[in-house]
C-alpha cells in the first residue's frame, strides 16, 4: 500500500510547492494515472485500492486538459514532457 500512496505524496509536495510551475500539473496527473493503470504481480491485495484511487483521480482531474491556464503553461514550458 505504501508503494501506491508514495507517488501521491511526492506529487502533492511537488505541485503544492510555492515555486511549482503550473506547467507541472498536467504531466504529473498523467504520470499518476499511468502508474495506477499499470498492473503488476505485486498488486495482489491492493487492486481494489488502485482502482478506487484511479477512479478518484480521473473524476477530480477529468477536465484538467481543458483548463486554459494549465494547458497553455504546459505547451509553453520547454521542460514539460507529455
Amino acid at each position: 500500500m505504501v508503494s501506491i500512496l508514495a507517488p501521491f505524496e511526492e506529487l502533492t509536495q511537488q505541485i503544492s510547492s510555492s515555486t511549482a510551475p503550473a506547467a507541472d500539473v498536467i504531466p504529473c496527473i498523467r504520470a499518476l494515472t499511468r502508474l495506477l493503470e499499470k498492473t503488476v504481480e505485486s498488486d495482489h491485495g491492493v487492486k481494489i485500492s488502485k482502482t478506487v484511487l484511479l477512479e478518484a483521480v480521473r473524476r477530480r482531474f477529468a477536465d484538467i486538459d481543458t483548463q486554459k491556464l494549465y494547458a497553455i503553461a504546459t505547451m509553453l514550458d520547454p521542460s514539460s514532457v507529455l
